[in-house]
């Protein structure tokens, strides 16, 4: 589905427009070519006192400033980068120092073992003292007997300190930190096997209610097991990152009047998201830095990142080759998703619509543990946007197209959210807005490479 790179939604097939944008603004900025504008307001008869909107602020970012903070951040990274290295060599070097040292220690009491004297034979031993009992030994606190329990039934290797990982409600954790006795925990992940030689057919077939000339259907080979967080990253867990002195540009987003704690945080653009992933990645020390001309990359293998969008529809299909991926419904209903329930899908049941967000995890998880892969908050993908599958290598591989290209233009967002007509919540329904734009219907999830 296209849309136009403005902060609001406009929900296809419905009256309904759900936007902050005001009146005023839409008369001063005209909706582009093939976008549904909405309907025109009712006549409103003569004797009947009208309200004049209240104008409200639309944030335009200024390109040039875009363009000096982008600059600014790309430095800003440099730098970081720089120093980090700095103090790897610093340690190892020092590293090396310490074992030499030690190595000329041990040689040193070698030879003074070998050339010392024979000792007398030692006197008879004193009478032993009267036996004390030992004291008990104290139970291991239940969460380091976790933190050192490797998951069972795991797929493949999950990186190189399975003791960090814990089996927490079902699901594969990582310990962060322990805060005040508190254990902090990275999002969890749940294990997605790879599509074997198959491959999963990733668009909608033609004829499949709603879809849009961007979803043509082909075959796509995702020969890699990976893992995606069970749940869209929280507002609770963004504030890890903030309070620990990450996610900068944007440290207290708003939650538009929702509720923040467990419901997903919103209002971070695309750039904001990349600033969690790179906190993440340092605080459990998936980094391995690899200088690509002037630019410096991530290259670790089990890194954290955002999923691709081949990885998304496959991780949200979970097996279903339907237009949803529910593991007992081939349509979408109120009950299985937050939506707009006003608009109806093929005759789907419909109810008064609630206007916001839901903690996560409020619904059923698909056959693959996750939850809210169809609606609550648009999700955003690593991949630049790009119209035509068979125009990118990404598209058959499960890899992301343009995944670090400064200049893309729009990111790929997935998965529809609680002001999407239905049909927008289909596996295969794509959406484009510009990666600096923070929304209040757009979040984001999680993804990471397991060893196969």
């Amino acid at each position: 589905m296209s849309a136009i790179p403005i902060p609001c939604a406009l929900s296809r097939l419905s009256v309904a427009v759900v936007c902050s944008t005001s009146l005023m603004a839409l008369a001063q900025n005209p909706i582009p070519a093939g976008v549904i504008k909405p309907p025109a307001p009712a006549t409103v008869p003569v004797n009947v006192p009208t309200k004049e909107p209240k104008p409200k602020v639309i944030y335009r970012p200024d390109p040039d400033t875009e363009e000096k903070l982008t600059a600014a951040e790309t430095e800003n990274r440099k730098l970081r980068s720089q120093l980090a290295q700095q103090r790897a060599q610093t340690l190892a070097e020092k590293t090396k120092a310490d074992k030499a040292t030690e190595d000329a220690d041990t040689a040193k009491a070698a030879l003074a073992k070998a050339t010392a004297p024979k000792p007398l034979p030692a006197p008879a031993p004193a009478p032993a003292p009267p036996a004390v009992a030992a004291a008990p030994i104290a139970p291991t606190p239940p969460l380091a007997a976790a933190a050192n329990t490797r998951p069972a039934g795991a797929i493949g290797r999950y990186d190189a300190r399975p003791d960090s990982w814990a089996m927490v409600n079902g699901s594969y954790e990582l310990a962060l930190k322990v805060v005040n006795g508190k254990t902090i925990w990275a999002p969890a992940m749940m294990p997605i096997p790879a599509t074997g030689p198959q491959g999963f057919m990733m668009g909608s077939p033609a004829g499949e209610a709603g879809q849009s000339s961007n979803e043509k259907q082909h075959k796509v080979l995702i020969n890699y097991p990976f893992s995606m967080s069970k749940t869209e990253v929280t507002f609770a867990q963004w504030g890890e990152c903030a309070a620990d002195g990450g996610c900068k540009d944007n440290p207290k987003p708003s939650d538009s009047g929702y509720g923040a704690a467990t419901r997903p945080v919103i209002n971070v653009s695309w750039h904001h998201a990349q600033q969690y992933v790179e906190w993440l990645n340092t605080k459990t020390g998936f980094v391995q830095i690899q200088k690509v001309g002037d630019k410096e990359k991530n290259i670790h293998p089990y890194r954290y990142r955002l999923p691709t969008e081949a990885e998304w529809e496959y991780a949200a299909r979970a097996g279903n080759t339907g237009p949803f991926g529910f593991k007992n419904n081939a349509n979408i209903s109120p009950s299985l998703a937050r939506y707009d329930w006003s608009v109806s899908h093929l005759n789907s049941q419909t109810r008064a619509w609630e206007k916001s967000t839901v903690p996560v995890g409020s619904y059923d998880s698909n056959a693959w543990g996750l939850h809210d892969m169809h609606g609550n908050v648009w999700e955003w993908v690593q991949d630049c946007y790009e119209p035509d599958y068979a125009k990118t290598q990404g598209f058959q591989d499960g890899s992301a197209h343009q995944a670090d290209d400064p200049a893309c233009p729009y990111r790929v967002q997935r998965g529809g959210s609680w002001n999407s007509n239905p049909q927008s919540l289909r596996s295969a329904d794509r959406f484009r807005v510009t990666p600096t734009f923070p929304i209040s219907s757009v979040g984001f999830r999680l993804a990471r490479m397991l060893a196969p």
